[in-house]
């Protein structure tokens, strides 16, 4: 015979303690199961990833050498150069000269977007480019306009990002010199 109970508005009937044990213990185990099907799944997941083999190294260096001895952008070449510091490629191209170049001439042009700016301050902070604070402070100064002038998701991006840039690479200057 089954006893009813009342919780709220609902009738519920009442389970006998002997069935109610084998219900709990039935949920630990159930539960116990999903937990070993994780962790084996989490193992299994993990034993995918491999250690960057030399065979990596040198699919990267074939996909990011520069066409004519240049690379065609500076997205081109934080792309080649963040590849190469993540597989701890010790680049053999001499990019510094050439490419610092080309940052400083796109941050003190006048006719350079939002991006160009960004790219070239996030080559410059890899290669890390002598960049006066003259120059870094008219970029801001020129990138906050774009804020304001934003008429795209990806210029408020390109903006914000150079201005999280340019404010990094000041506070360094600035921290470096009271260092020294």
């Amino acid at each position: 015979m089954k006893r009813r109970g009342k919780i709220g508005n609902y009738m519920v009937f009442c389970v006998k303690p002997r069935r109610r044990r084998l219900i709990k213990a039935m949920a630990r185990i159930l539960g116990f199961t999903f937990l070993l099907l994780a962790v084996a799944s989490i193992c299994e997941a993990a034993a995918i990833f491999n250690p960057i083999s030399e065979a990596h190294r040198s699919a990267a260096m074939e996909l990011f050498s520069p066409a004519a001895g240049s690379f065609s952008s500076l997205e081109e070449v934080f792309e080649a150069l963040r590849t190469f510091e993540v597989l701890g490629i010790d680049t053999k191209l001499d990019l510094h000269d050439s490419t610092c170049k080309t940052v400083v001439d796109t941050l003190s042009s006048e006719s350079s977007n939002s991006k160009d700016l960004y790219h070239a301050l996030r080559v410059s902070s890899l290669l890390k480019c002598k960049i006066n604070k003259e120059t870094l402070t008219g970029v801001a100064s020129r990138l906050q306009g774009y804020v304001k002038d934003a008429k795209s998701l990806l210029d408020f991006y390109h903006s914000i990002g150079g201005l999280t840039l340019v404010k990094v690479r000041i506070l360094l200057k600035t921290i470096l010199k009271l260092l020294s």
